[in-house]
């Protein structure tokens, strides 16, 4: 049906170019008032399928993982038939690719995410601070001395999708999440190791640095060093310019970069020695097309494709993906079904244990379904903090710090299982899940941070208690 819809508006678009450009008529020039009539009719096809375009690109979670291939096809081809016009700008543009697509895709989980994240807070510092919690929460972090099968070239939306990635990783997200909401967020290296990354935000012409392993700001920390800002191809190209012109509303996307304005706002800063526009995506686009890379990719996002059935499947998609990527957009609730909640959607994808038992007999449909029970037991217990429901996020977190194959989650369900219990009003309880050493895996710096903090806001309020009695 949509290629059948797009070929005659491909032939509508045609036919009014040549109408316009040519006159198409015997005398070889169009009267006014015919052309008139054209370029409006024009102008509404372009209209038309520029709104058909972004709202398809802007629902592209309803798809399943299996469609969305075609799905962004689709968008690439509308944006491409719309601009072909070039009634909506005066400017042309090489056309879309499908990559753009997929970039364009990247962007709007960037763009929800962080609507999530900042809510209705409007100071730009309090907006950053609340960027930077959501990724050290939701991106676990991959220590440096980690195998390299597990330090992959990422991109966006890998991190966000796998809820994994090195301080690198979480910084450079930080730095796309708060683009996206209009905040200049940079990186500053010391030198040539970009692993030693501190982000920082462009405020009231300084840099308030970020430590991305607490999520905290941390003005106290001095730096003299590089600046780096991600200017990939997609930020400087025409096509997402022209594209990002067209966006307003709910539909608004960061999709364009002044180097040269930023650059001069970041030279004015303390500090700053070195101003470097770097195509970070790029970079990391074409380093996760190496053999090594992809294969291991493709291995870690197997709980989001079809299970590996031989002779074929009824089930075309992961029961993770839909839930995952609501998740990570904060859809936490969608209109589909009459408004099933995103934890049933967690909750319907994780096997049960009797399921898991007559699955012993194959072992690839048994690896598949368990991983996919721990990554959604572990996102359980995010959400449900999200969703302030503290008891059931504990008790969900203690399953994975119970199971010693949790799919390496005890990092993170640690750290999380501590934020949950400060929410909840129980600092001793947060203090000594952050000391603790859980499956053999002992505190890490962020928890130790959280837990001196606690203990110096705690330790007066038990000294004035027993004053009081």
């Amino acid at each position: 049906m949509f290629k059948i819809f797009e070929s005659r508006v491909s032939y509508i678009v045609a036919l009014f170019s040549c109408l316009l450009l040519s006159g198409c008529n015997s005398g070889g020039t169009a009267p006014p008032k015919a052309t008139e009539n054209v370029e409006a009719q024009q102008r509404e096809v372009s209209e038309r399928l520029l709104e058909s375009a972004v709202d398809m690109l802007n629902r592209l979670d309803d798809y399943d993982e299996g469609q969305i291939e075609s799905a962004v096809g689709q968008v690439v081809r509308r944006l491409n038939e719309s601009f072909a016009a070039g009634v909506l700008d005066a400017e042309q543009s090489e056309p879309f690719e499908l990559e753009d697509g997929k970039t364009l895709r990247e962007l709007v989980w960037l763009r929800e995410a962080g609507e999530y994240a900042v809510g209705d807070e409007t100071d730009p510092l309090a907006r950053a601070q609340r960027l930077a919690d959501w990724t050290v929460r939701n991106i676990q972090l991959i220590p440096a001395d980690a195998p390299a099968a597990e330090r992959l070239p990422y991109l966006p939306w890998h991190i966000m999708l796998l809820g994994r990635g090195t301080e690198f990783d979480r910084a450079w997200l930080f730095s796309l999440l708060a683009r996206q909401q209009g905040l200049d967020v940079v990186l500053i290296t010391p030198g040539e190791d970009t692993a030693q990354v501190v982000p920082a935000l462009l405020h009231d012409g300084r840099l308030v640095p970020f430590d991305i392993v607490s999520g905290l700001p941390d003005e106290r920390r001095d730096f003299a060093g590089k600046v780096v800002f991600d200017s990939s191809s997609n930020f400087i190209s025409k096509r997402f310019e022209r594209l990002e012109r067209q966006l307003t509303g709910d539909s608004k996307l960061v999709l364009s970069l002044d180097i040269a304005d930023l650059t001069a706002k970041l030279k004015k800063c303390p500090g700053v020695k070195e101003v470097v526009a770097r195509p970070i995506r790029d970079e990391r686009f074409a380093a996760s097309r190496e053999k090594a890379a992809f294969d291991a990719l493709v291995e870690q996002l197997k709980p989001f494709r079809a299970p590996p059935i031989e002779g074929g499947s009824r089930m075309t998609t992961s029961p993770l993906w839909r839930a995952r990527v609501r998740h990570i957009t904060g859809k936490y609730v969608f209109a589909e079904g009459g408004g099933i909640p995103l934890t049933r959607l967690y909750q319907e994808a994780r096997p049960a244990e009797s399921e898991l038992v007559e699955l012993r007999s194959n072992s690839d449909i048994w690896t598949y379904a368990y991983r996919i029970k721990q990554n959604a037991t572990y996102w359980l217990g995010l959400l449900s903090y999200d969703l302030q429901n503290y008891e059931t996020a504990v008790q969900y977190l203690e399953l994975v710090l119970k199971d010693k194959a949790n799919g390496g989650w005890t990092a993170g369900a640690r750290y999380n299982l501590g934020r949950t219990y400060e929410a909840w009003g129980k600092p001793d309880e947060a203090i000594k899940t952050y000391r603790a050493t859980f499956l053999d895996l002992p505190p890490d710096a962020a928890c130790l941070m959280r837990a001196e903090r606690l203990e110096k806001v705690a330790k007066p309020l038990r000294n004035s208690r027993k004053t009081a009695f």
